[in-house]
């Protein structure tokens, strides 16, 4: 299951990475920013993870399982869902300009101004809903990630995933 999981994070990594335009008008943090600039979701600290609603103990620091440029992550597992935060050197304009990932919509996460979006390659319907925000240290990816055993769950993905922001939000540089 674990790698049906790290397999969907690394598609997300892939699809972005091969962004490469800009809109203009559009705030992006990626322009001046490493990899070595970057947030380290890594360090969220077990109670906060916990609080979010995933194990800490599950913590997976290498979900690409190959070195990535631009991004970082780590993924934690929850009952029947991952829970995934990147911070990435790709700017909010680049992920809008992608056609792996659709209906945005905005959201407030405590004082940032977010999105929800979704990822999907066919057209099936989602089993995954993000919200994504900009910091001074990368934008922030963070996903909630359906396991497949569970792809009949009802559960509204993207309202897990604006609490799980929520409780991250704190933990996490403006």
């Amino acid at each position: 299951m674990r790698a049906l999981v790290v397999a969907a994070g690394l598609c997300t990594v892939l699809a972005v990475a091969g962004c490469g335009k800009s809109v203009s008008g559009q705030p992006s943090t990626s322009t001046s920013l490493t990899k070595a600039d970057l947030y380290d979701p890594c360090t969220l600290p077990d109670d906060v993870i916990t609080a979010a609603g995933a194990n800490p103990a599950t913590k997976d620091d290498n979900p690409f399982l190959v070195a990535r440029d631009g991004w970082k992550g780590c993924v934690w597992d929850a009952a029947w869902y991952s829970l995934d935060v990147y911070s990435t050197t790709h700017s909010i304009a680049e992920f809008k300009s992608n056609d792996i990932f659709h209906d945005f919509r905005d959201v407030r996460i405590g004082v940032r101004a977010a999105s929800t979006l979704n990822q999907n390659t066919n057209n099936a319907p989602p089993d995954n809903c993000g919200v994504l925000f900009g910091t001074s240290r990368g934008t922030i990816q963070i996903m909630i990630r359906r396991n497949l055993s569970e792809k009949n769950r009802a559960d509204d993905l993207c309202a897990i995933a604006v609490q799980s922001a929520d409780v991250l939000d704190g933990s996490i540089p403006n």
